[in-house]
């Protein structure tokens, strides 16, 4: 990667633009600013039930001179229980149909699966936000260990969930402003420069979370 000469790669897989998500105060062009300042190598855009066209990430790298920055679609979705409660959310890549009303968790993971992509627990351990202990049981591909939003004890609990469980851990900024951006990342060994790219990643568990401030 860039950053600093090292061989890894850096990407922050989860971020958050007024453009599509009414609740971010991130200007996608200061995000993309922000992301080349700190010299990360790539960044994924995931709005609340949206997956950016390639065309508008396009026109964003051009009028932003983002260069070789690799930015990345993705979606998060809000699953519900099957008795229409409010379950956890989930960050998904690979996936651009669109969803049922109130999917549930069950529904949103077999749909991503079906067409090839990956579904990640997004801050499952984060009271209110997330899915709990009912990570376990489910097919995620990974969990979200780090994100700004977690206390220690629940990135403990998710550090045991991906132990466990057998699958990756990703960190993410869940960057609602430009300050938020790369706070936290996802190291990487291979470069990563399409959603394939990263859903085989993924898979095969070959990423970590790391915080910006430790690489």
């Amino acid at each position: 990667g860039s950053l600093r000469g090292q061989s890894w790669m850096y990407l922050d897989l989860h971020l958050h633009t007024r453009r599509y998500s009414p609740c971010s105060n991130l200007d996608p062009k200061d995000m993309v600013k922000r992301a080349l300042e700190l010299g990360i190598d790539g960044l994924a855009i995931v709005e609340h039930h949206v997956v950016w066209s390639k065309e508008e990430v396009l026109r964003l790298k051009e009028q932003t001179e983002a260069g070789s920055l690799v930015i990345l679609r993705g979606q998060e979705i809000t699953a519900y229980t099957e008795d229409g409660i409010f379950h956890g959310d989930i960050l998904t890549f690979g996936f651009e149909g669109s969803y049922p009303q109130h999917p549930s968790t069950e529904e949103i993971i077999r749909l991503v699966h079906e067409a090839g992509g990956i579904a990640i627990a997004a801050h499952p351990f984060r009271w209110g936000y997330g899915h709990g202990e009912d990570v376990y049981r489910y097919g995620f591909d990974a969990i979200e260990v780090y994100n700004p939003n977690y206390h220690l004890l629940d990135v403990k609990k998710a550090e045991q969930a991906v132990e466990a469980m057998g699958i990756a851990g990703i960190g993410g900024s869940d960057a609602h402003d430009a300050k938020q951006v790369a706070v936290y990342l996802t190291e990487f060994s291979q470069w990563v420069d399409s959603e394939d790219a990263l859903i085989a990643e993924v898979r095969a568990r070959r990423c970590r979370p790391v915080r910006y401030e430790d690489i």
